[in-house]
């Protein structure tokens, strides 16, 4: 039996997606340049992860919110648990 992709995965997919093709254009970007633009770039590719952290932590969690931390909500729960996970990594790789 197929189970039903909800609403709200699949639009974390496109969120996920189009971070993640701008992070890679950016890398690349970054890793093809000189000097300071190189850094910039960078940077800007650390801020893209950041703002997808923040985007896809903020979904979801008004995603289980609406939806009462239901049965339905528990791929929102998996994640925003995912999306600390990552989070997490990103603040150790940054030495916070």
């Amino acid at each position: 039996m197929v189970a039903r992709v909800h609403r709200y995965v699949i639009h974390q997919l496109w969120i996920t997606v189009g971070a993640a093709a701008l992070f890679i254009v950016l890398i690349a970007i970054g890793e093809n340049t000189d000097g300071s633009a190189s850094l910039a770039y960078l940077f800007c590719a650390l801020a893209t992860v950041a703002s997808w952290l923040m985007v896809s932590a903020i979904y979801m969690t008004w995603i289980i919110i609406r939806e009462r931390a239901q049965k339905p909500s528990r791929p929102a729960i998996a994640v925003l648990t995912s999306t600390a996970l990552v989070a997490g990594v990103l603040a150790l790789w940054l030495g916070v």
